[in-house]
């Protein structure tokens, strides 16, 4: 065999592990149960609002959830349909941002 096949075959075998690693890259690292991060504010009463199309609050078709869990849960359902929302504690007004869907599974910011 000639020096240039060897070297082909090296390139094909390292292109291979490559690919292989990068299809995978998403499941190598396990999701989390629960957030890293928790607040006190959690077990609080929060009021989602959808964003119109303009990105503007629509305060008309606020819902009242009794804790931040539910609050999220509802606000990435509405994403999956393609809705934006706003998630605020109900009495400060904090706006609680959701980064993992912000992330994105790739952990890649996207709109």
């Amino acid at each position: 065999m000639s020096p240039d096949a060897n070297v082909l075959i090296i390139l094909a075998a390292c292109m291979l592990a490559i690919l292989s690693m990068a299809t995978r890259w998403d499941q190598a690292f396990p999701r989390l149960a629960q957030p890293l991060r928790t607040s006190p504010l959690d077990r609080h009463p929060h009021v989602l609002t959808p964003l119109g199309h303009n990105g503007a609050p629509n305060p008309m078709a606020a819902e009242c959830f009794g804790d931040y869990g539910a609050a999220l849960a509802r606000q990435r359902q509405l994403a999956r349909q393609g809705q934006a929302a706003v998630v605020a504690h109900r009495d400060s007004g904090e706006v609680r941002v959701d980064y993992a869907t912000l992330l994105g599974p790739f952990g890649r910011i996207t709109f």
